[in-house]
């Protein structure tokens, strides 16, 4: 992965689950694709450190499901 979105997903991490939320389905509505990215990183990452974050991991999810439907739509004229 590149080290960019390495950092996209440390500082995802570091901020409050409301503030990831808000980030992740703003980026799920303009670029699906990086926000499926992005979220399935973070969920990775939060399984091989064993970390809790509940709230989080929601988030992600959550905005995972919203990118797939976004790519499930296709391009939008």
């Amino acid at each position: 992965m590149h080290p960019a979105k390495i950092d996209r997903i440390s500082a995802l991490l570091n901020t409050s689950a409301q503030d990831a939320s808000i980030s992740l389905n703003r980026l799920a509505e303009d670029s699906p694709a990086q926000a499926m990215e992005l979220c399935a990183g973070a969920l990775v990452r939060l399984n091989a450190t064993q970390a809790e974050k509940t709230s989080h991991r929601k988030a992600f999810a959550s905005a995972a499901r919203k990118a797939l439907k976004q790519l499930e739509r296709g391009p939008q004229a």
